[in-house]
């Protein structure tokens, strides 16, 4: 199944950035005969978003380029992890995530965090867009899941940037202010 065309580009004028959906990239190229030595030159760079994160007190996560404009079909999971017996606390200290929905249910951007329960379960704690800071959140367990996916992203909105922090029940921690 090929996910949804990024467009169709004719003439000499040079392209803004594209990004792929997944790991892969399908171009189709038509060529007029009639001039067989034109063509199109592609360059190919590898981004790098999401991964696990190990940690024992805190730190600051973003999205790709941030506070840059993220790029368009950008999609990053990032697993954080804290000792145990600890929980994962994250504290936004920017939002701007481009969404047409203020439920942040279409496919324009979103960030999700997720908790995976000590019983194997995983509950979505929060789904964010926009630009509203989001209250703080804690998870029942040491692992928190962020999901980012953006869409075509056409007002160049920078992403977010999340405090994390290893607390444990009770415990207090950030910035006043």
């Amino acid at each position: 199944m090929l996910a949804p065309s990024l467009g169709k580009f004719c003439g000499r004028s040079p392209l803004n950035s594209l990004q792929s959906l997944g790991s892969v990239m399908f171009i189709r190229y038509y060529s007029n005969v009639t001039d067989p030595h034109s063509g199109f030159k592609a360059n190919v760079s590898i981004g790098t978003c999401g991964g696990s994160i190990n940690f024992t007190s805190s730190g600051v996560i973003s999205s790709p380029g941030f506070p840059s404009a993220y790029g368009a079909f950008t999609n990053c999971s990032w697993t954080l992890a804290a000792p145990q017996g600890h929980f994962v606390s994250l504290r936004f200290l920017r939002l701007d995530v481009h969404s047409s929905s203020p439920n942040c249910s279409d496919d324009r951007g979103f960030l999700e965090i997720r908790d995976p329960e000590l019983n194997g379960t995983e509950q979505v704690l929060d789904r964010v867009c926009g630009n509203r800071l989001p209250l703080s959140l804690e998870t029942s367990s040491n692992i928190a899941v962020l999901n980012f996916f953006a869409g075509t992203n056409p007002l160049g909105a920078s992403g977010f940037s999340i405090m994390y922090n290893a607390s444990v029940e009770g415990e207090c921690w950030g910035v006043l202010g």
